[in-house]
């Protein structure tokens, strides 16, 4: 079935299957292909923005082919360019469970319909390339990254609240969960004074959270929610103050769990959807459409370019 001109259904299978973060280009390709003969140039709305640095936009910028050229790796840099945020949630295909993953940045954002929840979803899209900061929750599949990442500490004060209110808190609990809640929260009030405050004086402070996070992970707490918590603080205890020392890295995942809200209710009103083709197409048609929404573009101006 002919999907423009020159273009046919495998075709256009095949330029999705080409690597999954090219997907928002080759809908846009399509698009322009409807209404003008077939071209390898994007519409440059977006596929350029001279306003935002490469690596701020990481899963449109690896190392695969991109609309017929290869992307350059870059370096290591020291420090970080660009604060990327991902998130998951259920989805359902033809009664089949799969997941919903959702990688985004201010200014472009990709969405993805897979049956894994695990780490190779993840590394299809995020490569070594990214220098930048990654910010998600505690979920498993995010450890096979190896650029900077910060956790939701918003995660964590949550899992704090939930212990109290339906799980073993006897014992050392009360005192573990004050200690660790106190940490938290002045780690908070610190990144919001930290304009306020000279460098030096600054450095010390985190010095002494960096010090009372170790006191904590040292203890030998015996209640078993202490432990099982205290597993996950030593396993991302690099990951957990990494927004002290960047002024434009958040301390919680609010901006990637707000991006993949509005799946979330689409979810509820149409069900899912019946087919893996079904399900790629949306995929595609919300990343394109969230990342023109993200850019304050006109959605009908944009494609019809």
């Amino acid at each position: 079935m002919p999907l423009g001109p020159g273009l046919t259904q495998r075709q256009a299978e095949a330029i999705y299957e080409q690597g999954k973060e090219a997907v928002v280009f080759a809908l846009l390709q399509l698009a322009k292909m409807a209404t003008e003969p077939r071209s390898a140039n994007l519409p440059a709305a977006i596929a350029a923005d001279s306003s935002t640095p490469s690596a701020q936009k990481p899963v449109f910028a690896k190392d695969t082919k991109i609309a017929g050229k290869r992307g350059k790796r870059p370096g290591r840099k020291k420090g970080h360019a660009g604060v990327l945020h991902g998130d998951e949630t259920g989805w359902r295909v033809n009664g089949t469970t799969h997941w919903l993953w959702c990688f985004t940045s201010k200014t472009a954002t990709i969405f993805t319909i897979e049956r894994s929840r695990a780490g190779p979803v993840v590394l299809a899209f995020i490569k070594d390339c990214f220098n930048g900061v990654f910010v998600s929750d505690f979920w498993y599949a995010y450890n096979v990254l190896t650029c900077v990442q910060q956790k939701c500490l918003v995660h964590l004060l949550r899992e704090l609240e939930r212990v109290w209110k339906y799980k073993d808190h006897g014992g050392d609990w009360p005192a573990f969960s004050k200690k660790l809640k106190r940490l938290l929260r002045d780690a908070i009030r610190l990144s919001k004074s930290k304009d306020e405050l000279e460098t030096a004086p600054y450095q010390r402070r985190c010095e002494r959270l960096e010090k009372r996070l170790q006191l904590i992970l040292e203890h030998g707490w015996s209640n078993k929610e202490a432990k099982r918590l205290l597993k996950r603080l030593i396993r991302h205890q690099d990951e957990l103050f990494t927004f002290l020392h960047h002024a434009d890295v958040p301390f919680e995942n609010n901006f990637g769990e707000r991006s993949i809200r509005g799946a979330v209710i689409m979810r509820k009103n149409s069900f899912n959807n019946r087919s893996e083709k079904g399900a790629s197409t949306q995929s595609v048609l919300m990343s394109v459409f969230f990342t023109i929404k993200q850019r304050g573009l006109n959605r009908v101006d944009t494609v019809k370019e």
